[in-house]
């Protein structure tokens, strides 16, 4: 699937721009992650606040998203977006049945960053600075005409 990511890499200095949807953003300590969508991509920014040092998009008809596939006891979904060898992995996770079950569900954020199947660093948003779900981008990219094909895995433009 890697290598059907189509992805615009850049360094910015401006915040991410969230003209359609803002799947998820949060602090991280001192710096910000930010997901956003609109009807073209998907896209990635992380660093400082008001100025990220890394920007990455996937386009919309190859989105790197993979939704929860309704099975487990933690509802995932994930987004990932790749910066030549490096795969900046964000997810939205809930675990349904805690083992503190007084506790109830559990639910984390987080990006993780991977070089081919090595986990090299993870970030987890700061929980009560959280706006959003990675899971909000199935909505996003069913009414922008994308299907999920369970079977393959696979978004592809809806028939």
């Amino acid at each position: 699937m890697k290598s059907a990511l189509a992805v615009l890499v850049s360094a910015t200095s401006a915040a991410a721009d969230c003209p359609d949807l803002t799947v998820l953003a949060c602090d991280i300590g001192a710096k910000r992650l930010e997901v956003c969508a609109d009807a073209a991509r998907i896209t990635y920014a992380f660093g400082p606040k008001g100025a990220p040092e890394l920007t990455l998009s996937n386009p919309l008809d190859a989105p790197g998203f993979t939704p929860w596939p309704g099975v487990s006891r933690t509802i995932w979904d994930v987004v990932d977006f790749v910066n030549e060898d490096v795969t900046y992995q964000v997810f939205t996770s809930t675990e349904r049945i805690p083992e503190d079950e007084a506790r109830g569900p559990t639910r984390t954020d987080a990006v993780v960053v991977l070089k081919e199947e090595e986990v090299l660093a993870e970030f987890r948003c700061d929980p009560d600075t959280v706006q959003g779900s990675v899971d909000l981008l199935y909505d996003h990219l069913t009414a922008h005409g994308m299907c999920f094909d369970l079977g393959t895995r696979t978004w592809s433009r809806c028939p």
